[in-house]
């Protein structure tokens, strides 16, 4: 399998060389979380030679326990992260090309995601297959295609990819990444995307009618204090058919110390005619050495006067070698009193190489 996953990334990464003439690197380049890369330099053309090709595989297999289930649901994920910059010697970078796919195995999950076809499935899927111009970036100017990131909120600032850790975006937008085309940049004083895209999330869906447009600016994320705000306006598919229209607006910031970050954000908005809101706040602590990252999380919902909240308790530990251990609880917290309290258990572990 090992060997079959690493052909798979030399062919794709050759075919992207091909269709490009020179190349570049994006401002902010894709985390692998600090592991060693791969140098796969050596098999491009002369002209590529200084071109940067990093490859991680990425292993991981996640418990999910709902109390009152009997059963506990397997979420099994086998997958490549590939990020490649063009770059030439003649002038500056073209861009920055990101693949990440993988296969998931559903095993009867509480809630099992609306791609799987039943409870005991693979499924093909990709997380970020992008493609990012950057041969103006130092006009502030990029332009980025493919399957990216929706730019709102905490999660365009944010490495959350495979983590038990999450934020309100699903909650929110309705949808974490999606397919389409993106305007983004970097200043001094801040950074921006603003992006177009189907609508449909995993899949790739041309309803005519359905579209997300979306957008954030904020003060520079490697800030002590970084501020943004964001904006969107979709009309989204259902499951069962038809569409809903959305819009949303909100504000977000991290406050980042020396060993505590508060991270918070703040949404109002519509489904339809009706009036939503959202808001989360979050205080986590890092060990000196960055190999334990401990995490609270407080959520909550507005929908017309029907209130929801609920938190997480979290923690990540990095054993070495790309080998991690997490652990997430989390509780509703507005049950009523003579109703059982809703809770689920997750524990992931994950080996990248």
């Amino acid at each position: 399998m090992l060997t079959l996953l690493k052909r798979l990334a030399l062919s794709s990464l050759a075919a992207a060389t091909i269709l490009s003439t020179s190349s570049a690197q994006e401002g902010q380049e894709l985390s692998l979380e600090g592991e060693s890369v791969g140098d796969l330099a050596g098999w491009l053309e002369p002209d590529f030679r200084e071109n940067d090709t990093r490859y991680r595989l990425d292993l991981s297999v996640r418990s999910v326990h709902k109390a009152g289930v009997e059963r506990t649901g397997l979420l099994s994920a086998v997958g490549l992260d590939l990020h490649h910059v063009y770059s030439s010697s003649t002038g500056p970078d073209l861009g920055t090309l990101r693949m990440q796919g993988f296969a998931l195995r559903a095993d009867g999950l509480p809630a099992t995601p609306g791609f799987f076809e039943d409870n005991h499935d693979w499924e093909w899927t990709y997380r970020i297959f992008d493609f990012n111009y950057t041969r103006l970036s130092a006009k502030g100017v990029n332009f980025r295609l493919g399957h990216y990131e929706v730019p709102y909120g905490l999660e365009q600032t944010q490495t959350s990819n495979g983590t038990l850790r999450d934020y309100l975006s699903k909650t929110t937008v309705g949808i974490k990444a999606d397919w389409g085309v993106a305007l983004n940049g970097q200043l001094p004083n801040y950074e921006y995307e603003v992006s177009l895209s189907r609508g449909s999330g995993q899949t790739y869906r041309d309803l005519e009618e359905n579209y997300l447009f979306a957008g954030r600016i904020g003060t520079p994320r490697e800030d002590n204090l970084c501020v943004g705000a964001s904006f969107m306006s979709g009309q989204l598919p259902l499951p069962m058919g038809g569409f809903i229209h959305k819009e949303r607006v909100g504000i977000d910031a991290i406050w980042t110390l020396p060993i505590v970050t508060v991270l918070s954000e703040i949404n109002f908005g519509k489904n339809a005619e009706t009036d939503v809101a959202s808001g989360m706040l979050e205080v986590n602590c890092t060990s000196s050495n960055e190999q334990e990252l401990a995490y609270v999380q407080f959520l909550g919902t507005d929908t017309d006067g029907d209130d929801k909240y609920w938190a997480t308790l979290g923690s990540l530990h990095h054993l070495g070698d790309g080998v991690s251990l997490s652990a997430q609880w989390k509780v509703d917290l507005d049950a009523l009193e003579d109703d059982p309290r809703s809770e689920a258990f997750m524990f992931q572990l994950r080996y990248r190489f």
